[in-house]
């Protein structure tokens, strides 16, 4: 049974998940919300100390970033541009190796449904857990497979439109993979830094990989006051996570 989420913002900006139930309530430092009165439509609501909320659905972003998690996510700004660079849409299948906590599970997933599929990977039971708990947590359905082991021993060939490998050393697996892509398929990788990039690459050079692009993503918000006359960059960057290397598998015939 999916969850009634709801994303509360108060006068500072600060932002709250909430799972909202009939009879519920939602306790803060700053007062007591009572879920009947979101379910009665309100947007605007009080709690029982005076704070001010309003109301509104979370959009994927919201939840991933307030959700809970085992291991580092991959953040939104990331899991966005991949699902771009794979150019996922209805009716694709996604290998994935590293559940993770299911952040990136939930941006290819949506992009896939329904009548797609990702297929995720992790060797760490425990991890996985917490990735199966999240997916099923948000309020969509998100088709998915789970799968305990090494993505190296995929069965399937020439069945997946993309790949994402999220692991520490993915120029091992890359050979045993490749065969489980189809031609002219893509896969993204997921790397935190410059000497694991460099032997990713090469081995994707070396498996008929081609059109190999290595980026990062950085978003940088502007503080805009018309009345102020106030237009300048905030202080405060979402700089560097991890860098994204990008392929497409072209086989020769």
């Amino acid at each position: 049974m999916k969850r009634n989420l709801k994303l509360l913002i108060d006068r500072k900006g600060r932002r709250f998940l909430i799972n909202v139930i009939p009879g519920g309530k939602s306790h803060f430092h700053h007062g007591t919300i009572l879920h009947d009165e979101i379910l009665a439509g309100k947007t605007h609501i009080v709690s029982s100390k005076g704070a001010k909320f309003v109301v509104m659905e979370p959009s994927l972003e919201d939840y991933v970033l307030k959700m809970p998690r085992r291991a580092q996510i991959v953040y939104p700004k990331e899991s966005s541009r991949i699902v771009s660079l794979l150019d996922l849409k209805d009716g694709d299948r996604v290998l994935e190796a590293g559940s993770g906590s299911g952040s990136l599970t939930l941006f290819l997933g949506r992009a896939v449904a329904p009548s797609g599929l990702v297929v995720s990977y992790d060797v760490r039971p425990e991890h996985q857990a917490q990735a199966i708990k999240n997916v099923e947590g948000w309020k969509e359905e998100i088709p998915v497979e789970w799968r305990i082991g090494k993505v190296e021993e995929v069965p399937e060939k020439s069945f997946y439109d993309a790949i994402v490998l999220d692991l520490p050393t993915p120029w091992v697996v890359i050979p045993y993979i490749k065969d489980a892509l189809k031609p002219s398929g893509r896969i993204v990788l997921y790397l935190p830094n410059i000497p694991q990039i460099t032997r990713a690459v090469s081995s994707l050079a070396e498996n008929d990989f081609v059109n190999i692009t290595t980026m990062e993503i950085l978003v940088r918000n502007w503080e805009i006051d018309g009345e102020r006359g106030i237009a300048h960059p905030e202080m405060r960057m979402v700089s560097h996570t991890a860098f994204l290397v990008y392929a497409i598998y072209l086989p020769s015939t």
